[in-house]
């Protein structure tokens, strides 16, 4: 399930991914994502991730194809989540990218959206 988060204004941007995402749930996720940033430019992406996590075959290659075309559209990504290791995919992501990206746990998900939202 995807389900975009009310505190979502202008190029500020916020879901929560929860238990299987199928792909046509997923496209209508990426529409709504693509429509923003064909109105604002580049956008900030909050994404609340819960577990367990998981993706039909189709779903998935649609993740890969997103995150390919509009990486460089996103200014900011932060991923709220309860996973440790998380922090560290910051680490090995930053050659490939240049998204500023930030980890945060559930409980500083206010700090999440201060981020994303300030200037």
């Amino acid at each position: 399930m995807i389900q975009k988060l009310k505190e979502s204004s202008g190029k500020a941007i916020g879901f929560r991914f929860r238990g299987e995402l199928i792909d046509k749930e997923y496209k209508g996720f990426v529409a709504e994502v693509e429509a923003i940033i064909a109105d604002q430019g580049k956008i900030r992406l909050l994404m609340v991730v819960d577990y367990p996590q998981e993706f039909d075959l189709k779903a998935a290659w649609d993740d890969l194809a997103f995150w390919i075309k509009h990486i460089k559209d996103i200014d900011r990504l932060a991923i709220v989540g309860q996973k440790e290791w998380e922090k560290w995919l910051e680490l090995l992501e930053k050659p490939f990218i240049h998204t500023k990206v930030k980890y945060y746990k559930k409980s500083n998900i206010k700090d999440a959206w201060n981020w994303i939202k300030s200037s």
